[in-house]
């Protein structure tokens, strides 16, 4: 099985998420230390699409997120 992930990369500088990702990511956290560290950089997929294919001779299913 394999997905592919395609749409527009959106950089966001948002805080309150990036406060989230390292509270939620103990691991993230112990590399990044601060939302404002400029290293730690989050991005979004807009106007995305998933396909999703498996080995089973079936065509692949496409959505739009």
């Amino acid at each position: 099985m394999w997905i592919r992930l395609s749409g527009r990369v959106e950089f966001s500088d948002d805080v309150k998420i990036k406060t989230k990702i390292l509270d939620d990511n103990p691991f993230i956290k112990s590399i990044y230390k601060s939302p404002y560290n400029p290293e730690f950089a989050i991005f979004y997929l807009d106007e995305a699409m998933a396909t999703i294919s498996d080995f089973s001779g079936q065509p692949p299913k496409q959505y739009t997120l």
